[in-house]
């Protein structure tokens, strides 16, 4: 919970007890703060809170991208919970913001054209770790994004790729799962590196 995040240096959190709605906080001037609730109930919520942790209450559905991240240092804890979407889009998608952390999410979506898990877009200094993005297109994607660490992701039974980069170079891949992919286009893999250098898979 990050209600400070517009006002570095003047405002700190020491408390934020979710169960009851409670914030703790020193300030060091006299002006307005806005508590901020970052709890996600549904798809397209607007996520653009600077240093925010946005978690998830409930499972989640869509047609099309269910969440897209407008603002830098973000991180979207799931907890384990699932996010659905259908169609074109993405679960998540993060297109020209960076240092967002996405973690714990299940996404399962469905193996047409343009539908991902996780989408990166000219985003650097991302991480993904834990998530599991299945039944889709491509399950983890990053198209001109460098310096992102994906790691301990299960990408399975998705129709063309389980994680695929493009354009995307330094980036870290560690303890990632990527099987059984359906192959309806001329080329399926695990894991694809396209016209990316310099990335460290293990």
């Amino acid at each position: 919970f990050s209600p400070c995040s517009d006002y570095p240096g003047l405002c700190e959190i020491i408390d934020w007890n979710a169960s009851n709605g409670t914030l703790v906080a020193n300030v060091s001037h006299f002006t307005t703060y806005t508590a901020i609730d970052p709890t996600i109930t549904s798809c397209g919520e607007t996520l653009d809170t600077p240093g925010l942790v946005y978690t998830l209450n409930q499972s989640i559905n869509s047609t099309g991208t269910c969440l897209n991240v407008q603002a830098n240092y973000i991180t979207i804890d799931c907890g384990g919970k699932n996010i659905t979407h259908t169609g074109a889009g993405s679960g998540i998608n993060v297109n020209g913001y960076n240092s967002t952390t996405i973690k714990n999410c299940k996404i399962f979506g469905q193996q047409v054209d343009s539908n991902h898990g996780i989408h990166l877009s000219s985003s650097s200094n991302n991480t993904l770790i834990n998530n599991t993005a299945n039944s889709n297109r491509i399950g983890i994607i990053l198209e001109n994004s460098p310096y992102n660490n994906i790691i301990n992701n299960s990408a399975n039974t998705n129709r063309d790729y389980g994680v695929y980069l493009s354009g995307s170079d330094y980036n870290t891949l560690r303890n990632n799962t990527a099987n059984t992919h359906i192959g309806e286009s001329v080329l399926t893999a695990g894991i694809y590196l396209s016209d990316s250098d310099n990335n460290t898979v293990t």
